[in-house]
C-alpha cells in the first residue's frame, strides 16, 4: 500500500480528532495527523489477536 500524502495547499486548521480503525492505514493517517500539529484525542482499535500486531496500536 502506498503511503498516504496530504497536499501541501490543504488547509492548515488544526484539528481535535479520534482515529477509528486498524491496519497500517490508519497507522500512517494518526502520523500525518500528529506530523502536522493536530490533537488526536482519543485512538480506537481491535485488540491484537495472537502474534498479529495491529500497526496502530503500535503508534501509539
Amino acid at each position: 500500500m502506498p503511503p498516504v500524502s496530504i497536499t501541501d495547499d490543504a488547509p492548515k486548521q488544526k484539528l481535535r480528532v479520534a482515529i477509528i480503525g486498524q491496519s497500517t492505514f490508519a497507522a500512517e493517517v494518526f502520523k500525518l495527523l500528529q506530523r502536522d500539529g493536530h490533537d488526536v484525542v482519543g485512538v480506537f482499535t481491535v485488540v491484537d489477536k495472537g502474534n498479529r500486531e495491529d500497526p496502530l496500536g503500535l503508534e501509539i
